[in-house]
């Protein structure tokens, strides 16, 4: 009979924790993996291109917005990023203007 109730209070402490963390992440504003409804996502790589066996071009789309990532030994760079749905900006890699 005592098994029962210390079963029945771990199962409501638990209970009560996750119903915590819920309500708090809630009130926030976050979500994560766990409590996301399925389909939806947070991050979404899109297109990538090879430009050397080191560096790459990245399409990600994240939190609304889409990003162009350029990765490289030393780390990542944003070259542009837009609202989804926004028409992109125009980016110009290869050639440098000069201004007077």
């Amino acid at each position: 009979m005592e098994l029962w109730r210390d079963v029945a209070a771990f199962i409501l402490v638990f209970g009560l924790l996750a119903f915590a963390v819920v309500a708090m992440r809630k009130r926030n504003g976050q979500t994560s993996a766990f409590f996301r409804p399925s389909g939806a996502k947070a991050l979404t790589s899109l297109e990538r291109i090879a430009l050397t066996p080191h560096h790459a071009l990245h399409l990600v789309r994240a939190a609304g917005r889409e990003l162009v990532l350029v990765t490289h030994p030393q780390g990542c760079t944003v070259v542009s990023e837009t609202r989804t749905g926004e028409a992109a900006p125009e980016v110009n890699l290869l050639r440098r203007e000069e201004h007077a």
